[in-house]
């Protein structure tokens, strides 16, 4: 049982990292703003709000794995709880 918790524990702690390190990321870029960034549209919005809208996913991916306990489920499953 004791294993359980620590595997739990350790899942908690690898999604808390991934998701902490997408967020520093995401605030970074919008507190600097490159203007290579900003200034290249690409389908009618520049690359910065396509990098926001791309590591959102992620995350929502991320959580959906975690939190919803579906890391054992398809991937059609996961992305259409995801999208």
């Amino acid at each position: 049982m004791a294993h359980a918790h620590e595997s739990n524990t350790k899942r908690i702690w690898t999604v808390f990292g991934i998701l902490s390190i997408i967020t520093i990321v995401e605030v970074a870029f919008g507190i600097v703003k490159p203007k290579f960034l900003v200034d290249t549209p690409f389908l009618g919005m520049n690359l910065l709000n396509w990098l926001f809208i791309i590591l959102t996913i992620v995350k929502a991916y991320y959580i959906t794995w975690a939190f919803m306990h579906m890391e054992g489920e398809t991937k059609s499953l996961k992305w259409s709880v995801v999208a």
